[in-house]
Order: structure tokens, then sequence, then C-alpha cells
């Protein structure tokens, strides 16, 4: 039992112990003390008390009911100050050792009484109901706010120019922004409640300033060309045991360039990522710098007593020359885009180049002959001179106007090189339902296709001349074409 009210008894109190009092002295012997396994039940008392307890803590009063949510009573001031002044009596009763069965009533009545009372007079409130759209829009602009928001210590792991917070500031708002969606989803929130929720929130969202990370790429770039300038070097030679390298030379293996590459090339992929964070960054400068290390501690000096290293470079030289260019008699049948030379200019570079590659293989060669033929190669080097072709790329663009046969014949400018695998690009202007290329090469049929265009590959074909046959239908009308084009 809740018997938790110790408050001063009222003035009527007083004067009902004050007649106790003198009745017990004009007749002193009609009291007697009751002993405690004497007393009369109070257990409807306490709980007619426990009932009072409840109510006067839940009640809610007002003067006019306008402050109370439509969903709740209310009741005046004065009445539960009725229904408190009824529990103190009763809880006197109540603690009082030697009460009357009488007592215990006429407290248990009067309880029972403030009680009936305010349960007449209960009425509902008849609060408005809170606006809360502008609290709805404050919650979804604090929300709009952090969206694209990362969470970050330092702003190390944000991609570059992305917005980022620390943990204590999203943290904050976060925080706000869920008592906002709390009191939002209260029936009962008062709209004083909601403004100030509202004025509350758009301070938290405004002090939400994020950073914009700015990622420095320099120093990866600084170690990208310092590992090309240091993969380039002229000086250092490729060799798998040393022996054909000058002793006074530096060489490295072959897998020890591919390996420093692949480093390099992985270092550049993220130096162009767009998105990379500064450590993305600073993770590819380490590595790449580990990478240089490990390449550059693994040079060694050669272990032969012949420096050929100019004709090494001069060999190179003279292979990227050679496999650039397409032998022809004249360019007519190359396309400008492509370099050709005749097989003369062709046979005396290619059979320099063998020489130069013998010598080199050579571990008996000396000094002097590697000089004298570094000093041909060379001049093998500038009397070759490649010629762009003089053919462009073969195209035709045809409108069907009659529904009868019509044959175009391809001019010569047409003419498709094998060697260069030119390409013929055929295309039909106008709307048609359907398509048909047939490839055909004397009397056999090689492929067919569909679609408004065509590209041929010279390549696709042998030598010789050869036809395609498009046929197109408009509204079940048949329109054909028959095109003869040359590979050599």
């Amino acid at each position: 039992m809740n018997l938790k009210r110790r408050k001063v008894r009222s003035a009527v109190f007083l004067l009902v112990a004050i007649a106790f009092l003198i009745t017990a002295c004009v007749e002193p012997a009609s009291y007697n003390h009751i002993p405690k396994d004497q007393q009369p039940d109070k257990t409807q008392l306490a709980a007619e008390i426990d009932k009072a307890n409840e109510l006067h803590d839940s009640l809610i009063t007002c003067v006019d009911g306008s402050s109370v949510h439509p969903d709740d009573d209310w009741v005046k001031e004065m009445l539960r100050h009725s229904l408190l002044m009824a529990l103190e009596d009763a809880l006197a009763i109540h603690e009082k050792e030697d009460a009357s069965k009488e007592q215990i009533d006429l407290a248990i009545e009067g309880l029972l009484k403030a009680l009936d009372a305010i349960e007449k007079a209960k009425q509902k409130g008849t609060r408005v109901q809170s606006e809360k759209s502008a609290l709805e829009t404050a919650i979804a602009a604090a929300k709009d706010k952090m969206s694209d928001v990362r969470k970050s210590s330092d702003g190390l792991d944000v991609p570059d120019n992305g917005k980022w917070a620390d943990n204590e500031m999203f943290t904050v708002l976060e925080k706000v922004i869920a008592s906002a969606e709390t009191l939002n989803s209260l029936d009962k929130a008062t709209q004083e409640d909601v403004d100030a929720r509202v004025t509350v929130l758009e301070a938290a969202t405004k002090a939400f300033v994020p950073k914009i990370a700015q990622v420095n790429r320099n120093s990866l770039k600084l170690e990208i060309e310092k590992g090309q300038l240091l993969l380039k070097n002229e000086s250092l030679q490729i060799s798998v045991d040393g022996n054909d390298v000058h002793k006074s030379r530096y060489w490295v293996t072959p897998s020890a360039v591919s390996e420093f590459d692949g480093a390099i090339k992985t270092a550049s992929s993220i130096y162009a990522k767009t998105n990379a964070t500064q450590n993305e960054i600073n993770t590819a400068v380490t590595n790449l710098q580990n990478a240089s290390n490990k390449f550059d501690n693994g040079k060694q000096f050669g272990k032969n007593e012949i420096d050929r290293l100019a004709l090494s470079n001069a060999i190179r030289n003279a292979e990227a020359k050679l496999a650039d260019v397409v032998i022809a008699e004249n360019g007519s049948t190359i396309l400008k885009t492509v370099k050709w030379v005749n097989q003369e200019m062709f046979d005396a570079l290619e059979n320099a180049n063998e020489a130069a590659g013998n010598l080199y293989a050579d571990d008996h060669a000396v000094q002097e002959d590697v000089d004298a033929m570094v000093t041909a190669l060379e001049d093998a080097i500038r009397a070759f001179s490649p010629q762009p072709g003089l053919l462009a790329a073969g195209g035709i663009s045809y409108v069907f106007n009659q529904p009868k046969d019509e044959n175009i014949v391809l001019s010569y400018t047409q003419t498709l090189s094998w060697i260069n695998n030119n390409k013929l690009q055929i295309s039909v202007t106008g709307s048609y339902d359907s398509y048909l290329w047939t490839y055909i090469d004397g009397n056999n049929v090689i492929q067919t296709s569909t679609g408004n265009s065509l590209t041929v590959n010279a390549r696709d074909f042998g030598t010789g001349t050869y036809s395609i046959s498009l046929r197109v239908t408009k509204d079940s009308v048949p329109y054909t074409k028959a095109l003869t084009f040359n590979v050599e």
C-alpha cells in the first residue's frame, strides 16, 4: 500500500482531534486502548487510499480544458484539493492504532465521495491539434543535409571533393533528429513543444557544416615520374644473367622490369582515379617507393668485357622501325594512315639488323667490331624512310528510289588491301522493313547478315573480286542492289 501522504492536518481534522480529547476528559472511564490484534479491519481503507493516491497523481487540472488534449479528462483544481484533504484524513485514520470502526468507515466514505465528485466532474480536453508540418520539413532538411556526408575522423578516407564531418558533429545532429521524430510521432504533443523543437532542429542543422576532402596527388605524381625515369634509364641494361652486359654497366632481369613496370601502372591508375581518397594516394606512394627501392637495389654490374649497350639500343630502334611499316611497290593501295617502304629498303634495314643481332650474341666479339656495327646499323636506320599511303578508306551510301535491280560497281579507290586490312563501310539511307546482306564469292554464298549498314574487312576474304547483294523490303515491295569490290 502506498501510504505517502504526510502533510499537516487541516483545521477540520484538528477540531475533530480536540473534540476527541474533550470527550476523553469528560468520560475517562469510556476510553479503552484497543490491542493491535483486536483492531478493526483496515483492508478496504488501504485499498481506497491506494486508488485515491493513483487518481490524485494522474489527474489533469486546468481552468477551462483548452490546454488538455481531446483524448484526456480534466477537472478543476478545487476537486483535486478536496481529494487530497480526504486522502490525508484517511491516512491519519489508517495510521491510528486505536482507530474505531466508525472512524474507518467515515474515512472510507470521505474518500468515496471525493472520488465520485471527480468522476462526475471529468470533462474531455478541447486543445487544438498541433501543426507539425514545419517539424516534418525540418526533419527532412536535416536528413538531406547529412545524406551525402561521410563520417570521418580526419577526411583521409573520403574521396576527392567528397563531403565529410567528424563523429561528434554527426552524433549531435542525429540525436536532435531522433528527438524531433519522437515528438512528431506523439499525438498529444503541444504546439509549444513542436515549435520549440523546430527551432532546435533548425539550429542544429545550420551548425552541421561538412568539410570538403581535398586530395593532394603531387607526391604520387612525383614518385611516378621518378619511377619512369628509373625504368627508362638507357644506361641500365636488361639481361638474364649479366654475361652479355659490360662490367662497367648495371643490369636487371626481365622479371624485375616487368614487376616494376606493373607497380608504376598501378600507381598511375590510382593517380588518375577521380574519387581516390588521400589514404589511397598515400598508400600508392608508399607502395611505389618500395617498388622503386627494390628495383634500384636489384641492379648489378655486368660480367662482360665488351660494352654492347649502344648496339642493343640500335637493334631495338631498328626493330621498331621495321614493325611500323608495310611493304608495297607504291602507296596507291595503302591507306593514308599507314606507312610503307619498298622491298629493297625493307631488306636493307632487316639485313643490317640481323647482322647486328648476330654480333650482339657473339661471345667472342671485340669492342671494335661492336662499335663498327653500331655505326653501320645507325646508317641503315637513317636511310630507312617510310612514306604514308595514298588510299583513303572506302565507303558508299545509297538511297533506294525504285523497286528494281540496280548495280553499283565500286571504283578502284574502294579496292581493299589485304595486308592493311582495309575497311569498306556501306550504309543505306531511309527506313525499310527488313535488310538482308549476302556475301558472294563466284557462285558461293559466304555469309549473310542484317541491319541498315555493313562494314567489310579485307582480311575476311582472300584476294580477288567479290559481290555483296543487298535486299530490302518496304510495304512488302522488294528493292535490291549488287555491290562489287576487289581485295588485293
